[in-house]
């Protein structure tokens, strides 16, 4: 993977190599982010490609509890840290590795994904294998205050190839999605926010067929009324009478 420019294959392969080497030694690692869309939703590969959509990264995250022995194994399978990595770790508990004789970083989290809002996944990462499931996944990307339309396209691949359920099993599941941000406004702001923007560019690309498009949007829909149609707590509630006035997410900074 060295020399020229890493494919969307090989990082997926690097991906499979290095969580399969994990789950060798018992031990938990799942991948995460645009790399583990693309292991989810193979059947939509055809439209990530028409979308323009490709992977320059590897994120993974694995339980706190098993960190020195996750960053053995990957200084054993050839991912090293600097300094500078050691001291980001100490700060945030995010850990940047880079692949030795390659172009190739991956990012290392524990128990949760703390950028813009918090998303536990500490009771989580043993659901589905070798990625996060595809409910966490899409909630890594509704978190993002700033979502870029990189993310997007990655929220229409993971919406068109699965269906809107009540379980994890190769599926959104919306009372999980909806349970979460019942307690956090500040999340339910964002995420229920970048559902519009992720409608109005689903109708935006000329790359996806009518009936991609009508597809997005009724899951869109679907997914609102169960996030909507949710009790909320009173946490929630009193946080939602301040609104947009007081700052309802987490800047992330140059260590994040």
């Amino acid at each position: 993977m060295s020399g020229a420019a890493t494919s969307d294959q090989e990082f997926i392969q690097e991906a499979m190599r290095v969580t399969t080497a994990a789950k060798e030694r018992n031990l938990t690692l799942r991948v995460m982010g645009a790399t583990a869309i693309k292991i989810h939703c193979p059947k939509s590969a055809a439209i990530h490609e028409r979308l323009g959509r490709s992977l320059t990264d590897l994120d993974f995250v694995g339980p706190g509890e098993e960190r020195n022995q996750l960053l053995e194994m990957l200084e054993a399978e050839g991912y090293l840290m600097d300094r500078d990595a050691r001291y980001r770790m100490a700060v945030t508990g995010r850990c940047v590795l880079q692949k030795r004789g390659s172009p190739v970083h991956a990012d290392l989290f524990f128990d949760e994904l703390r950028w813009n809002h918090t998303l536990d996944l500490s009771n989580r990462l043993k659901l589905d294998f070798p990625t996060l499931t595809v409910s966490d996944l899409l909630m890594e990307k509704m978190q993002i205050v700033r979502i870029s339309e990189k993310d997007i396209k990655d929220t229409i691949v993971i919406l068109h190839e699965h269906p809107i359920a009540d379980h994890d099993k190769d599926s959104v599941n919306g009372p999980y999605i909806a349970e979460v941000l019942a307690e956090d406004w500040g999340f339910y702001y964002t995420f229920t926010m970048n559902l519009s923007k992720v409608e109005t560019f689903t109708q935006k690309y000329d790359q996806l067929s009518l009936e991609h498009k009508e597809d997005v949007t009724s899951k869109i829909a679907r997914l609102r009324q169960i996030i909507e149609d949710k009790p909320k707590s009173l946490r929630w509630k009193l946080r939602a009478r301040t609104g947009t006035s007081t700052k309802w997410y987490r800047e992330v900074d140059e260590f994040t």
